[in-house]
């Protein structure tokens, strides 16, 4: 007859193993794209955008439950802000891979709209010309 503290090993390992197995990519499938219609004209406010939307990437997976806020400025420029949220049961990798793609996606889809919003099936960003906070 097994031990119990052999059993309850066996259990772990197999747990393990169940929660590696179902362990998977980020689901970046599009859920909604939503883009302001008003364009900006400016190159600094398009590159206040594209180093948000990178900030967004680099730093949501590092925030507390994958939540974060930002705003840049450049120079004689309106101000911008941004918001990026994962689904709190991706790696950090994944959240960065999922929130890479949807940068893409709003860059694609929503090209110089001065606000726009991406959601991906497992994370989501969106910039604005003027704060917002999500509910």
């Amino acid at each position: 007859m097994a031990s119990l503290p052999r059993i309850a090993a066996a259990v772990v390992i197999a747990l393990l193993h169940a929660c590696k197995v179902i362990e998977g990519d980020p689901d970046t499938s599009l859920q909604y794209d939503i883009c302001n219609g008003d364009k900006s004209t400016t190159f600094a406010y398009n590159d206040s955008v594209e180093g948000l939307l990178q900030d967004i990437v680099d730093n949501t997976s590092n925030s507390g439950f994958y939540n974060y806020y930002t705003e840049r400025k450049e120079f004689l420029t309106k101000t911008c802000f941004g918001h990026g949220a994962c689904n709190g049961h991706l790696s950090h990798p994944d959240c960065h891979g999922c929130l890479s793609a949807a940068k893409q996606k709003i860059l694609e889809l929503c090209t110089l709209s001065v606000g726009a919003q991406v959601q991906l099936t497992d994370c989501r960003i969106r910039y604005e010309d003027c704060f917002f906070q999500e509910n």
